[in-house]
């Protein structure tokens, strides 16, 4: 999976352009990319067609090779950009791949749906604070773990790391409710590539972790470039994940912070784990070993 939902960025630098320039053609080629969107959306199957629905319908627009005429780059540059030639595989170098297993894409995918339809039971485009996506999330993987046919059915068919659905997330119990680094880790990874931005709220006191996590704009664009494959999921292990996701999501979405928190400490296994100890392990992987160290860390850290 590449970068090149935010390569619009990467043919500007590649084009020349910096400072008030760059953002400028950044403003512009947004808007732009928006409305061809929205018009040309049906005509490219963008999984395997985004790189010339952004040579055709983008970047040689009239608007945009003005501006990069302007700013005087290269003719050859030029020249391809007017023509819609632009070698995006050139572009978008091997350092920007993000090369991580699949059984940590999978966890990535589905916290940026969760974060979707969270905005869309609530209206809200912040969840608020962080310490509600771990209970969210908690929750999920809570309901999974009691699908006891499924895990059989999975097991027949010899899926290897993905033996059993659901985040790959370990709940330890920290002041009474399940929170997790590993979960953590992942939501600072996808914040660093700009997929999902952090605030920090205002009233500071009345949190434990006092921040907001929302969809950044390139994680829009990586819903718009891969919408239709993640709206329908065939595989029946992520579709029932989704399933019980969404369940979660209907349910509790609209809860206070402080009403999960009560529910959560009211949950047999949750009452019945000693502080500091895991309540629920997360989906089998192949570096086990990293993640229960990562997960053994001191009992008061702060988790965000």
């Amino acid at each position: 999976m590449t970068n090149d939902w935010i390569v619009l960025e990467k043919v500007a630098k590649w084009a020349g352009l910096e400072g008030a320039a760059l953002d400028e053609y950044l403003a512009t080629a947004s808007d732009i990319h928006r409305e061809a969107v929205d018009n040309h959306r049906s005509d490219y199957d963008f999984p395997s067609e985004y790189y010339m629905f952004l040579n055709k319908e983008v970047i040689s627009s009239p608007e945009l090779v003005e501006q990069l005429a302007e700013a005087d780059i290269p003719q050859e540059k030029l020249g391809q950009v007017s023509s819609g030639t632009v070698d995006f595989d050139n572009i978008v170098a091997p350092q920007h791949l993000v090369d991580y297993d699949l059984d940590e894409i999978v966890d990535f995918v589905m916290l940026l749906k969760l974060l979707r339809t969270y905005r869309q039971q609530t209206g809200e485009a912040s969840l608020k604070p962080l310490e509600k996506l771990h209970y969210l999330v908690y929750l999920v993987n809570h309901r999974l773990s009691q699908e006891d046919d499924l895990v059989q059915v999975e097991d027949n068919l010899g899926l290897g790391n993905l033996q059993r659905t659901g985040y790959r997330y370990s709940f330890r119990k920290q002041e009474g409710v399940p929170l997790s680094q590993s979960l953590r880790r992942d939501k600072d990874r996808l914040v660093s590539w700009g997929l999902l931005g952090e605030q920090v709220l205002d009233s500071h006191q009345e949190y434990r972790v006092p921040f907001g996590i929302t969809i950044a704009d390139t994680g829009e664009f990586f819903f718009t470039r891969y919408g239709d494959k993640l709206e329908q999921f065939e595989s029946v292990l992520l579709k029932t994940w989704e399933n019980h996701q969404d369940d979660v999501l209907q349910e509790f979405a609209t809860s206070t912070t402080e009403s999960l928190h009560s529910y959560l400490t009211s949950l047999d296994r949750i009452e019945a784990t000693f502080g500091g100890r895991v309540i629920l392990p997360g989906r089998p992987m192949n570096f086990t070993e990293q993640e229960e160290g990562d997960e053994s860390q001191q009992e008061g850290q702060v988790y965000g």
